[in-house]
């Protein structure tokens, strides 16, 4: 019998659902979950990969470690190129997060854009004595020009959920889409930099990996518009933050909505004190549907695999 290993804490519940087939084990404490399964990973042939760096002593360790599934898009926190080396798969969640990433991706823009968290924060703290439109009006996102860094699933659904605001989609991507798709998305493709120069809001879709840390640098940012705005619900890594904070104090660009850092859980001070930009805890998936349906994609992952047949998203 396969034996997967859960580098989460689950209800014995749903823990005993899960082993009619398989034999199920879970992590449970948070805080030492690298440590108890760097010590466990050797008796077993699967991890469930829940907010646990994979890394090369993991897989060393794990002498019948055939995949490791991780419960979410982004696999940054894997070691692909090591696992790919030593013949692990590795999967990750395309078709859940997709959705419920470009519906949060759609909300900071018009949080941002009219200025709904702002306002609110003004009322709490007593501050908004000004109620005339011309005080507190912020943005349409009718005739906008959104830019999408990444023209994956989720980009492609935040360029279908753009339209419904009347906006223009330009995008780019590694690879290019066919002329059909570009029609059905309304989507025009530029270049990186056309992208960045062109774009009234940007909006970042593009994994995380070796090659894009940091793509979002000095240069690129200084293209931007100063009347334009920045949106991240990718990786925290993809931007230079100390770039970003700079513009963002010299005003080269309007604002910003930032959902996930490079030292999560830590933000960078400099932002906190911004009114023109939104801050939120890597929370793009966050609803209780979502996070359901990530967990079955990505045990359904290990189970497809160990039956043979095909996965939702095999990244090796």
């Amino acid at each position: 019998m396969k034996k997967i290993l859960i580098s989460h804490p689950i209800s014995p519940k749903r823990l005993e659902e899960l082993s009619s087939d398989f034999q199920v084990d879970c992590i449970q404490s948070i805080k030492t979950k690298y440590d108890e399964v760097l010590d466990r990973v050797q008796d077993y042939d699967a991890i469930h990969c829940i907010g646990l760096k994979a890394d090369q002593r993991i897989m060393d360790k794990g002498h019948h470690l055939q995949i490791i599934s991780n419960y979410g898009v982004g696999y940054d926190n894997i070691d692909v190129y090591y696992a790919k080396s030593k013949g692990i798969a590795v999967a990750n969640t395309p078709i859940s997060t997709s959705r419920a990433t470009a519906e949060y991706t759609l909300g900071l823009i018009l949080s941002l854009l009219r200025k709904i968290t702002i306002n609110d924060r003004q009322i709490r703290q007593g501050l908004l004595n000004d109620w005339s439109l011309s005080g507190q009006s912020g943005n349409s996102l009718s005739g906008k020009t959104l830019g999408i860094f990444g023209m994956g699933r989720i980009g492609k659904e935040v360029a279908h959920m753009a339209k419904v605001f009347g906006m223009k989609v330009i995008y780019y991507s590694r690879t290019q889409l066919d002329a059909t798709a570009d029609q059905l998305y309304g989507a025009r493709y530029v270049s990186f930099d056309q992208l960045m120069s062109e774009s009234d809001i940007v909006s970042i879709h593009a994994p995380m990996t070796a090659e894009t840390y940091n793509i979002i640098d000095e240069q690129k940012l200084k293209l931007m518009k100063p009347t334009s705005w920045l949106i991240n619900t990718a990786r925290g890594g993809l931007v230079d933050h100390n770039a970003l904070i700079q513009v963002l104090q010299e005003a080269k660009i309007k604002g910003a909505a930032l959902d996930v850092f490079p030292d999560e859980p830590l933000v960078p001070e400099a932002l906190l004190s911004m009114d023109q930009v939104i801050l939120s805890p890597h929370n793009g998936t966050g609803t209780k549907e979502d996070r359901a349906a990530m967990f079955e994609e990505s045990f359904g992952n290990i189970i497809a695999f160990f039956e043979g047949r095909e996965m939702s998203g095999r990244v090796c």
